[in-house]
């Protein structure tokens, strides 16, 4: 089963694969089921097709702010043993600006910031004086703010289960649609539940098991941001992503 597998570590673009199928209004229209901010949001009534069933699964993690070379100043010694089994880039080429919504959008859309439309982490929208706010809750929600079509409404049209537990743009509503699976980002819940989920979902039966999953670390940018990137709790982070990696 791991060789069907592909992780794709803080860096590239992931490309569904060959999915055609794309008769998908009934798979899309279904209710939310909301609870808690805490607990895990489920679209319900969608399956995976037949043909889609068979399809690889993809898990793209971002280790936000995780600078090319910490790997090995700070002994991620997880991520340089699966680097060897892959492959890995040397450094990345940010979109500008080099923040998190714009770069994380553009990860899953393919577009640059100006062709999605999320230029910065807050803006000001000229066209209506809205003022966009990655803190804002509700706004962060709304789908008119994204353009493009991300990779889990790109799997969802065509009858492919996705699931995120944290990416930008993921909580929201665009084009009418949000993963079957999905979390409201919250920092209050620990990796042990995390990686839970993830197991979870990769558990359940093959027609409602996510074939595209998103997973989000903070940690290293939270650190690098507030204490600079020499500081020993940087390094700490950087070892708690490559554990937690490990363990998922």
């Amino acid at each position: 089963m791991l060789k069907r597998f592909l992780f794709i570590i803080n860096i590239f673009l992931v490309l569904l694969a060959n999915a055609q199928d794309s008769s998908h209004n009934s798979h899309i229209s279904t209710p939310i089921i909301i609870t808690s901010n805490t607990d895990q949001q489920i679209i319900s009534g969608r399956k995976n097709s037949t043909v889609q069933i068979s399809k690889p699964y993809v898990i793209l993690i971002s280790a936000d702010g995780f600078r090319a070379d910490f790997t090995e100043l700070y002994e991620a010694k997880k991520l340089q043993a699966l680097s060897k089994q892959g492959i890995r880039g040397k450094y990345m080429i940010p979109s500008y600006p080099s923040v998190t919504f714009p770069n994380h959008y553009s990860i899953v859309t393919g577009l640059y910031p100006a062709h999605h439309g999320l230029v910065d982490n807050s803006y000001i929208d000229v066209s209506t004086g809205a003022f966009y706010n990655m803190g804002n809750k509700k706004m962060v929600a709304e789908g008119k703010w994204y353009g493009g079509t991300p990779l889990w409404v790109l799997a969802e049209q065509q009858k492919m289960i996705s699931a995120s537990f944290f990416w930008v743009g993921s909580e929201a509503d665009i084009q009418g649609i949000k993963p079957t699976y999905y979390y409201i980002y919250n920092e209050k819940i620990d990796i042990a539940t995390r990686i839970k989920a993830v197991k979870d979902w990769l558990s359940l039966p093959e027609d409602q098991r996510p074939h595209f999953i998103t997973f989000y670390f903070p940690d290293v940018d939270h650190d690098a941001h507030t204490y600079g990137p020499d500081d020993i709790r940087v390094k700490k982070s950087v070892q708690f992503v490559d554990s937690s990696i490990n363990a998922l």
